[in-house]
């Protein structure tokens, strides 16, 4: 936000003010039924998500050395 040009200030108190709500929205809705709730631009952004991130991250999490 701060870098979009929102004052230090204002994202914080924004920042705080939105995880509540967001913690509360998923402890009612569990995350599966949160597609079905969540704009329309937020659900194609799950869709793109998971149509290119997971494949890119378990490719690299198979090829992962754990120590």
């Amino acid at each position: 936000m701060v870098e979009a040009g929102i004052k230090e200030e204002s994202a914080y108190y924004e920042s705080l003010h939105e995880l509540p709500l967001i913690a509360n929205l998923v402890s009612r809705k569990k995350l599966y039924e949160m597609n079905h709730i969540i704009s329309d631009t937020a659900e194609y952004g799950c869709y793109l998500f998971n149509n290119d991130a997971i494949p890119l991250l378990s490719s690299f999490f198979k090829n992962l050395i754990v120590m």
